[in-house]
């Protein structure tokens, strides 16, 4: 249960000048201990499996220019009702030229 709950900084390099409209999360996770090992990868790059990768939207789109970084932090908790369900929170930083 103590993995459940946890906060995970990151900084994104912007790739082209466009609009960030939304963050797009996945994992990948290995199950090494396994008779036979299991790996499960829900990057939009990895075959597709039934895992999917969750969105979650601006509430302003951002205006961002190539080169440029976004920085901040994925906050992850167990929900307090259902403990089968987290709640997650991204907080960002953009010091653009827009």
């Amino acid at each position: 249960k103590a993995d459940l709950s946890f906060k995970a900084p990151f900084r994104l390099t912007v790739a082209r000048n466009d609009y960030l409209t939304a963050w797009v999360l996945y994992f990948e996770v290995g199950f090494s201990k396994l008779p036979t090992p299991v790996w499960i990868n829900t990057s939009p790059k990895a075959q597709a499996t039934h895992w999917r990768q969750a969105v979650f939207y601006l509430d302003k789109q951002l205006l961002v220019s190539k080169n440029e970084a976004v920085s901040g932090e994925v906050s992850v908790q167990q929900n307090k009702r259902n403990p089968r369900d987290l709640d997650f929170t991204v907080s960002y930083a953009h010091q653009g030229k827009a």
